[in-house]
């Protein structure tokens, strides 16, 4: 989602039944990199905080965060009751 932020506002703009689910890991382990000098271990996207619903309800899409997962169904069915695009951003 950060390399294409513009999907949001494309479905948006155009009223596109799309829904996105994000996988947000704060960026933990999803790219590690040998450290040296010119490159840090790992790539960490937690500082500043990122978020997601912000940058979706920026641009007209709801949302919803997920920190549980008793909360996920109630996400989902919320989701598809949703016309137009929608965002569930699952904290992992």
């Amino acid at each position: 989602m950060l390399y294409y932020p513009q999907a949001l506002w494309t479905a948006a703009y155009y009223g596109l039944n799309v829904k996105f689910i994000i996988a947000n890991s704060l960026g933990k382990d999803v790219l590690t990199f040998e450290a040296t000098a010119d490159l840090p271990q790992g790539l960490r996207i937690e500082k500043p905080r990122i978020s997601f619903l912000e940058l979706a309800g920026s641009m007209g899409v709801p949302g919803v965060e997920i920190n549980t997962v008793a909360q996920l169904e109630p996400a989902i069915v919320q989701t598809f009751d949703t016309s137009g695009p929608f965002v569930i951003d699952v904290k992992l």
